[in-house]
């Protein structure tokens, strides 16, 4: 099992639901949502993996995975809820809401027995007003391999919809190897298909990666620090 000081998300390994180990670097798509789930039957687990789940459905055909980790760590005994394994709880949210994202194997998300994914995630995108996860259902945006984006646990789905779906349309001629080249040399010949392709492909990687880049990530964070909405100084920032 990798470290945190492991040099990139793909070096770590975590365990399916039936225990058996498996590579990051096997699971990761161009983008990926990684969240902590609960592990009792009924209650907040339900609807908000039912939400998770038509998330899925919307995006992943274009390259979007996302990975759900049981963890009782915040659970509280009572009679609202039984713990269940990882097994009983992918049976349990394929039964209720026909749930086909990876449902992973149980781990403790915080403290010294943490999974080293955690461990690492925690490092990378800081929360507030600590780094630990607060609570179920805190979720990490992956992009092509990079962690970029930390959620709080009271973050719906709808929130960081907009992220994902701008995040895969950078990313999604990537995955699927649609190029804007490919379109516009299909009508030549076998080599003028070819010479369209390789054309084209280099505007596509000088326009819009660094425009993404130099634009969009600028300008999220120069609005949201400075109107004090990225940081919630005005209204307060929930607890990530």
């Amino acid at each position: 099992m990798a470290s945190i000081e492991c040099c990139h998300i793909r070096d770590f390994v975590v365990k399916n639901e039936q225990g058996m180990d498996i590579q990051m670097s096997n699971l990761l798509k161009p983008v990926t949502l990684i969240v902590n789930i609960d592990c009792k039957v009924g209650g907040h687990v339900n609807s908000e993996c039912k939400d998770l789940q038509d998330l899925y459905l919307r995006h992943k055909d274009r390259g979007f995975e996302i990975l759900a980790f049981p963890s009782d760590q915040f659970q509280v005994i009572s009679s609202q809820g039984q713990s269940l394994s990882a097994m009983d709880v992918k049976q349990d949210l394929v039964k209720r809401y026909g749930v086909t994202f990876p449902i992973l194997h149980k781990v403790n998300v915080n403290g010294d027995n943490a999974h080293p994914l955690f461990m690492y995630l925690q490092k990378t995108l800081s929360g507030f007003p600590t780094n630990a996860i607060k609570w179920d259902f805190t979720k990490f945006l992956i992009v092509n391999g990079e962690p970029q984006k930390r959620y709080a646990p009271t973050s719906g789905v709808h929130s960081l919809e907009t992220d994902i779906s701008h995040s895969l349309s950078n990313v999604g001629a990537v995955d699927t190897g649609m190029r804007p080249g490919m379109n516009t040399g299909m009508p030549g010949s076998g080599m003028g298909t070819q010479q369209g392709y390789a054309g084209t492909q280099p505007g596509y990687v000088g326009t819009q990666q660094p425009g993404y880049v130099g634009t969009q990530q600028q300008g999220y964070s120069g609005p949201g620090t400075g109107a004090g909405m990225g940081t919630g100084t005005g209204t307060g920032t929930p607890y990530q």
